[in-house]
């Protein structure tokens, strides 16, 4: 799957789950999908968060 069409998929997601057309459980689906991703996505920062304080703790034992 390409990057554009991740992309378009969530950008659809957000337009149905603001749609007013759509009832609460088609808007709650495609939020849930949102929720899904976003959550995904900060576990990635957060592992990258950690591996840049163990990279900051291995030269400072390097010094030491």
């Amino acid at each position: 799957m390409e990057l554009k069409e991740v992309l378009s998929a969530i950008r659809k997601w957000n337009s149905e789950s603001r749609n007013f057309r759509n009832d609460g459980w088609v808007q709650g689906h495609y939020k849930e999908n949102i929720s899904e991703v976003a959550t995904l996505i900060e576990s990635f920062n957060i592992k990258e968060e950690s591996n840049a304080e163990e990279e900051s703790y291995k030269i400072l034992d390097d010094v030491l």
